[in-house]
């Protein structure tokens, strides 16, 4: 009896299809078999809370896969159900892709929430849709940062007018707009985020009166445009901040030291361990003059100068700027306060180029070997070996050298340098004995100094005017006994 083609293979795919279904009832089997064994594991039998702090520790980013951390829910079931429902492991979207960043916002469930755009996110329409999406649950946003252009910018924080009461981190950098910066309306957060302690804006303005600047511990402030604080604002919004611990500002110092009669000529900073400010002379002299830096800040001044020519006012205003400096204070007589316990500076480094003049200190003479720090041959230092205090003076034109060392001796003359172990001197100006004495003084302690120029000679004989022992007039440097 002959069986017809078709009735073959209709039998031949049954059969297949209930071995298929064997083998899947066999893979399930298995599947359920190894998430039994690895219930019976250490590792599972730890709390839920455990595994999440855990999980959160897996880096959120690698080198060579971005969702690095996404791979925990795929090592077993347990381990999927667990990063699956803990919604801080989900609480920073990764806005490059918009789809997953939905998915995210959506397990965050309550959690405090991380919304971050940074260059590397090309700002497609979706991608900004996406992270218009997140910025919509304010009421549980941690930090906002955000990196982009003016327009992209305006996009994002256009509809930005809610509370943000649990915000702690705000940082906005409105990338390619330094001619103009980008403004925040006065309704933006609603004028409300009572926990923000962190605010970090580039480009971006915000009046000095915004309630945001109160209660911070870090304020840095680079370029926000015009119009700059008067000094009765800058006073009060610092006098706001009474905790604040870091405060870099760049082209944000006010520009007139008039304050009208209610209001306070100086403001106490009494937690700052970090200052940079960046502006012209003038307003960094207003700035050192009306704000109290404590003695254990670590400051860093960047002044562009008006051209020193001979009777202009600024050897008079760098002299000022560094009679209020925190190191030189105990030989002023302030109107603020005195102090104790004033820094030694232990280590010193002066840079002297056509265009301008850096001054380096250090207080610990562990770290303070500028032979070692600031070699002659390193162009770049470690951040971990900047100094207590440094001093930046640019201008814009060349100076002669005799007015360039009359403004050596107006900085270094007022440094307390009795102390000093080690020092380095990096000019392209001769320097005679004279000069030397009249900015470092006669330094009975010093141990090393280096001079990277063709002074040598002039350097020794006027830390010690009596040698008794031959000095080398082709070295540029010597260690003193």
């Amino acid at each position: 009896m002959n069986v017809p083609p078709t009735d073959i293979t209709n039998a031949s795919n049954s059969q297949i299809k209930r071995i298929d279904q064997e083998i899947l009832d066999h893979e399930d089997a298995i599947r359920e078999l190894r998430s039994r064994r690895n219930l019976l594991m250490p590792v599972s039998r730890l709390p839920v809370e455990v595994l999440c702090a855990i999980f959160m520790c897996v880096p959120d980013k690698s080198r060579y896969y971005r969702w690095h951390w996404i791979t925990v829910t795929h090592t077993c079931r347990l381990f999927r159900t667990i990063a699956l429902n803990c919604p801080a492991l989900w609480s920073t979207p990764d806005f490059t892709k918009p789809k997953l960043a939905y998915e995210m916002i959506k397990r965050s469930k309550m959690a405090p929430l991380t919304i971050q755009v940074i260059p590397e996110y090309p700002l497609t329409p979706r991608v900004v849709d996406a992270v218009s999406v997140g910025l919509k649950q304010l009421p549980r946003i941690n930090k906002i940062h955000l990196l982009a252009s003016g327009d992209n910018m305006y996009k994002l924080l256009s509809g930005v007018h809610d509370p943000a009461p649990f915000l702690r981190t705000l940082i906005l950098d409105s990338i390619h707009t330094r001619v103009e910066s980008y403004v925040l309306r006065p309704d933006f957060l609603g004028g409300d985020a009572p926990q923000l302690t962190h605010v970090d804006l580039s480009s971006c303005h915000l009046s000095w009166d915004s309630c945001f600047l109160r209660n911070l511990i870090y304020l840095r402030m680079h370029y926000p445009g015009p119009p700059v604080p008067t000094l009765g604002q800058f006073i009060i919004a610092l006098t706001g901040m009474p905790q604040l611990q870091v405060l870099d500002l760049d082209c944000a110092l006010p520009d007139s030291t008039y304050t009208r009669t209610d209001e306070k000529s100086y403001v106490d900073l009494p937690c700052l361990r970090k200052l940079y400010i960046a502006g012209t002379l003038s307003e960094c002299a207003i700035f050192i003059t009306h704000v109290y830096i404590p003695p254990s800040a670590t400051v860093h001044i960047k002044a562009i100068c008006e051209q020193p020519e001979k009777d202009s006012v600024t050897p008079g205003l760098i002299n000022q700027v560094c009679r209020w400096l925190t190191v030189s204070r105990d030989t002023t007589k302030t109107t603020i306060r005195s102090d104790a316990g004033i820094p030694l500076i232990k280590g010193l480094l002066v840079e002297m180029s056509k265009f301008e003049l850096v001054i380096e200190a250090w207080g610990s003479e562990s770290i303070a070997n500028p032979t070692t720090m600031c070699h002659p041959a390193s162009t770049h230092r470690s951040a971990t070996n900047s100094g207590s205090l440094k001093l930046e003076l640019n201008w814009s034109r060349t100076v002669t050298s005799q007015l360039y060392n009359e403004l050596v001796v107006a900085v270094c003359s007022l440094l307390p340098l009795r102390q000093l172990r080690n020092l380095l001197v990096k000019n392209e100006y001769p320097v005679d004995s004279l000069t030397f004495v009249k900015a470092f003084g006669l330094l009975p302690n010093v141990h090393t100094v280096t001079i990277v120029s063709d002074s040598a000679k002039e350097v020794i004989e006027a830390l010690n005017p009596a040698p008794t022992v031959p000095i080398s007039t082709d070295s540029s440097s010597a260690t003193l006994p």
